[in-house]
C-alpha cells in the first residue's frame, strides 16, 4: 500500500506520486541535445522538498537506461562534504573549490571539446547560481 511521504526522495513504488514524465524528458533531452554535437548546461534551483533530486534521479536512470552506450553519467553532492563540529567554515573551501570555480571549471570543460569530453551539464541547488558573488563576472553567458 502506497503512503504519503513528506522528505527525502519520492519512490513511485511506495509513496503517492506524480510522475513528471514530459518534465523528466524535456531535462533529459536537454542534457543529451545533439549526441553528436553536445548538450546543454543548465541549471535547477529550487525551495527544498520540491523534487529536484527525484527529477535528476529520473533523468539519471533514463539516460542510463536508453543510452548507457552513449553516455556515461556522473552525479556529484556537495552536502558529501564531512566537515567536523569544530571545523571552521573555511574549511569547507580546503575541501572543495568556492562554486564560482567550480562553476567557471565546468563552463570552461563544456566549451573545451578537444580536451574535455563534458556533453551537458544539470547544477541543482536550493540558491540560483546566476547570483553567485565572483571578481570576474558571472560564469554564465
Amino acid at each position: 500500500m502506497r503512503r504519503f511521504h513528506s522528505y527525502g526522495p519520492v519512490d513511485c513504488e511506495e509513496h503517492f506520486c506524480v510522475e513528471r514524465r514530459e518534465l523528466v524528458k524535456q531535462c533529459m533531452e536537454q542534457l543529451i541535445g545533439n549526441p553528436e554535437k553536445g548538450g546543454h548546461y543548465f541549471t535547477i534551483w529550487a525551495p527544498r522538498q520540491t523534487g529536484k533530486t527525484w527529477l535528476m534521479r529520473q533523468v539519471k536512470k533514463r539516460i542510463e537506461s536508453d543510452d548507457s552506450d552513449t553516455f556515461s553519467v556522473v552525479t556529484m553532492s556537495m552536502q558529501g562534504i564531512i566537515m567536523n563540529p569544530e571545523d571552521p567554515l573555511e574549511a569547507f573551501f580546503s575541501r572543495v573549490p568556492m562554486i564560482d570555480n567550480l562553476v567557471s571549471m565546468f563552463r570552461d570543460m563544456y566549451l573545451d571539446t578537444e580536451n574535455f569530453i563534458l556533453h551537458g551539464l544539470a547544477l541543482i541547488g536550493v540558491r540560483a547560481l546566476l547570483g553567485v558573488e565572483s571578481g570576474r563576472g558571472s560564469p554564465f553567458n
